[in-house]
């Protein structure tokens, strides 16, 4: 599923390429989009390697899918970003969040997790982004 995702991208980016869409000025946002989303993938599997709902090769292949088309794993964010995003996150019940993790490649699980125990998780991913 994650192939046939990042595929259905590279066709519609060439797409996009030919017929001038990225002269748009919104194009930007398109591309800062596509780039949270590959870096959030790699996120969501680190964190459900670290509560024990995705098995590690789920991360590893996800990682070496995002390589091959040569889009990002990681983007820095300040921790005070990173809190509000995960007070706004619209998957949000009182002071627990549900993250959609994988069991594997192609399976995935709703997870209940607790904000603040959510945000320690992130916060390796926000080190260095001030």
């Amino acid at each position: 599923a994650l192939l046939l995702a990042v595929r259905s991208w590279e066709i519609a980016f060439n797409t996009e390429i030919e017929s001038g869409f990225y002269k748009q000025p919104h194009y930007l946002l398109y591309l800062i989009m596509l780039a949270a989303v590959a870096a959030g993938m790699v996120s969501a599997a680190r964190i459900g390697t670290a509560l024990g709902a995705t098995p590690q090769n789920v991360e590893t292949e996800i990682r070496r899918i995002l390589e091959q088309y040569k889009l990002p794993q990681k983007i820095k964010c300040p921790p005070e970003i990173m809190r509000e995003a995960v007070s706004l996150d619209k998957k949000g019940a009182g002071s627990s969040v549900r993250l959609i993790l994988l069991k594997e490649l192609g399976a995935a699980e709703i997870f209940p997790i607790e904000r603040e125990r959510l945000l320690a998780l992130a916060e390796t991913e926000t080190e260095g982004a001030r």
